[in-house]
């Protein structure tokens, strides 16, 4: 399974510098935040194998002839649990607010997401009080399947493989 460094080398270049940066600034966040309290990857640096699983997946599922790109599928799944870095990596319980943190804050670093993938980011995790409406594009629902898989598919592994029929 590839480490998500392995993965810049498929992002757009514009993009891929900066996220780089990013990255490397937040590293150490990385490397020891929990995926979750108690439901998934929930030992330190559960978070990185949780994004490793979930690209992992992408990567195989994004085989079949999608309408969107695997960068942009790259950037939702890198960003859609972001508050995770600070959230379980101390024993602060910091409040964050992801909305903002993606509209404003990442353009401070570059990062600059398209209203596909932050519609991605807001219903991965399932429509919720908005279901029914259809909302969620096809960009979320093949990332909410990929995210959905490792979280509770493979939670408690930090390898996933694919067996070919």
């Amino acid at each position: 399974m590839k480490k998500i460094e392995e993965y810049f080398e498929l992002i757009y270049p514009d993009r891929r510098n900066k996220l780089i940066e990013f990255h490397n600034m937040y590293l150490h966040l990385f490397n020891v935040s929990r995926g979750s309290n108690i439901n998934h990857q929930y030992w330190e640096g559960g978070y990185r194998d949780h994004l490793e699983q979930f690209l992992f997946i992408a990567e195989h599922l994004f085989k079949i002839n999608f309408d969107f790109n695997f960068d942009s599928v790259f950037m939702v799944c890198y960003f859609h649990d972001i508050e995770k870095l600070w959230k379980y990596s101390t024993e602060l319980n910091l409040s964050f607010d992801k909305d903002n943190y993606l509209k404003y804050q990442l353009p401070k670093h570059g990062i600059i997401l398209t209203n596909e993938e932050l519609s991605a980011i807001k219903y991965i995790h399932g429509e919720n009080e908005d279901y029914g409406k259809v909302i969620m594009n096809s960009l979320g629902a093949f990332c909410h399947a990929c995210d959905v898989l490792s979280a509770r598919s493979f939670s408690h592994k930090k390898e996933v493989t694919f067996r070919y029929c």
